[in-house]
């Protein structure tokens, strides 16, 4: 028979849905009258790959500089407005996060003048490379609840510094 010699392998793997599409930072000046003085915005570029309304409930972040392995430098675990946070079928859209410096920052970097040093070279070119380590609550508008946990080795944030708050987005991502 034909098939006689043919071998054929079956690998059911789910197909990888990426919801993380870019990742850019605002670092604004002279933004509070109180300390820091200065405010921060991450953006995040998402794109929701089901056909259902998704409502985000809770975010739990850990972001480590370079890689997953390099120290940590931020922790982020806030509940969120749900309509606010939210992403029609389909839907991309660029969310934005005001963080919390003086509270949220992991400080023992300040300890490793290597540390430091790399990190002042990585904003004067405008780019900071870090590991990220998310749990998100949300739900699908059928009810279902559901932990969606996200890794990334090694994701590029790009860094905008102003002087003021501006009217466009870091690395012009649309709104």
């Amino acid at each position: 028979a034909a098939t006689e010699f043919l071998s054929v392998e079956l690998n059911f793997r789910p197909k990888p849905m990426d919801f993380l599409l870019a990742v850019t930072c605002d670092i604004i000046a002279f933004d509070s009258p109180m300390p820091p003085f200065y405010s921060v915005v991450v953006h995040l570029r998402v794109k929701n790959p089901i056909p259902q309304e998704v409502h985000f409930h809770r975010v739990q972040l850990e972001a480590r500089h370079l890689n997953l392995q390099g120290p940590a430098l931020y922790h982020y675990n806030h509940d969120l407005d749900t309509r606010k946070f939210m992403l029609l079928p389909n839907e991309e859209r660029t969310l934005d996060f005001e963080l919390s410096p003086l509270h949220e920052v992991s400080w023992g970097f300040l300890f490793s003048p290597t540390e430091i040093a790399q990190l002042l070279s990585e904003a004067a070119v405008q780019n900071v490379t870090g590991g990220l380590l998310v749990d998100l609550l949300l739900s699908i508008n059928d009810g279902y609840n559901q932990v969606i946990p996200y890794k990334n080795e090694a994701i590029s944030i790009q860094l905008c510094f102003r002087p003021t708050r501006p009217s466009d987005v870091c690395g012009g991502l649309p709104p």
